[in-house]
């Protein structure tokens, strides 16, 4: 049986393999399936972001969701394997690539008026070194969030994130696009050091020393320092990163 041979347990779910193609991902508490169900419906089938096979409440009452598997496991299992190793095929390029796909997919997000709520490197299956975008349980949908009015809408919402990847102003209930551009900057900084970033009071510190021992680009250096905000309303847009920063 495939769920001998895999199960993996999460705070609010867990996901077990149920055939060479599928896994299905069993909810603890069914407001976070429900969630989830909705918001990957309201998303129309990308590439990059995960898609639902099947659901339904199974003979406890608890949500289900099959999902496809992803034999090439999460970038954080990568990032452990090839960053800081004596392995050189995980090159400058290949890194900045795949930050750019990351980009790309929650900037599709965004523009639905989702945020997502919990970036962080287990949230990306690969496929190959291609990115691809799970796990919405705690996701925010609202009409607000793509108000070009304002460079970085946020709305008061009660969420929780990740530990080290949780933008600062999550600690006081709000959320917004800006919320994931930091937690995807925390991500820019792992694909280098596969370490966490030091902030001093405004933003991240990286030394000189830092920068030539990982080979950190200058642009590279310039966007997490940029990303990497505190204060919300000075991060880029995702929009900006891809079409203003050279990388």
């Amino acid at each position: 049986m495939y769920a001998k041979k895999y199960i993996m347990t999460t705070n609010s779910s867990s996901i077990i393999r149920i055939s060479k193609k599928l896994v299905k991902k069993v909810y603890y508490n069914n407001s976070v399936y429900y969630n989830e169900l909705s918001m990957l419906n309201n998303l129309t089938p990308h590439e990059n972001i995960i898609s639902i096979h099947n659901n339904y409440l199974d003979e406890f009452g608890k949500g289900v969701i099959e999902f496809k598997y992803y034999k090439d496991g999460d970038l954080l299992s990568f990032i452990n394997k090839y960053v800081r190793t004596k392995k050189k095929c995980f090159t400058k390029e290949k890194k900045i690539i795949m930050f750019k796909k990351m980009v790309e997919t929650i900037s599709y997000c965004h523009d639905l008026n989702i945020v997502h709520g919990d970036i962080k490197p287990d949230n990306f299956l690969l496929d190959k070194h291609t990115p691809i975008l799970i796990d919405f349980g705690i996701s925010v949908y609202n009409p607000k969030f793509t108000d070009y009015l304002f460079k970085n809408p946020i709305i008061y919402n009660r969420t929780q994130g990740s530990p080290g990847y949780i933008a600062p102003e999550l600690s006081d209930n709000y959320i917004g696009p800006c919320s994931d551009v930091f937690s995807l900057g925390v991500i820019l900084y792992n694909l280098f050091t596969n370490e966490m970033p030091y902030f001093d009071k405004q933003t991240i510190e990286i030394d000189s020393n830092t920068l030539f021992t990982y080979d950190i680009p200058h642009t590279i250096d310039n966007l997490l320092h940029d990303m990497l905000q505190t204060d919300y309303n000075l991060r880029p847009t995702l929009e900006d990163i891809y079409y203003y920063y050279e990388l």
